[in-house]
């Protein structure tokens, strides 16, 4: 599946591009696409077209999204079970809650050094301290 939209420069050179690089689009009278990096892109389409382009995109990602956690993959596998995890290419794992958004949660590694105090225990009481039991480093 593609994450970058087709788009062409007005030489007619045919560019893509990731959406999710984009900071502003202006109509100046050309479209000129500006990157989060300040790279400029002048291209032939207008923004109407490239919100169409975007919004397509996002509309197939999540579709997608929705046949693999139906188990619609063509692998012929199952969805994950909810609350299972699944391995991914980071150093977490990555926790899939079907059926609402924002209830995936990515686990932390473990931290180096001393574990912080529980909340309600010993553990610092003043301003600055959470009551999560984990406690911002100084310095």
């Amino acid at each position: 599946m593609s994450i970058v939209i087709p788009l062409s420069r007005l030489n007619g050179e045919v560019i893509a591009l990731n959406p999710d690089l984009i900071e502003r689009v202006e109509v100046t009278p050309d479209t000129v696409i500006t990157l989060r990096d300040g790279t400029k892109y002048v291209v032939a389409e207008s923004l109407d077209e490239m919100i169409e382009r975007m919004v397509d995109l996002r509309a197939r990602q999540f579709a997608r999204a929705e046949q693999m956690l139906n188990g619609e993959d063509g692998a012929g596998g199952s969805p994950p079970a909810r609350g299972s995890s699944v391995k991914g290419g980071g150093t977490g794992e990555l926790r899939v809650f079907p059926g609402g958004a924002g209830r995936s949660a990515r686990s932390e590694p473990p931290r180096s050094g001393p574990p912080s105090p529980a909340p309600g225990g010993s553990g610092s009481t003043g301003p600055e301290s959470t009551g999560s039991g984990w406690e911002p480093e100084e310095g």
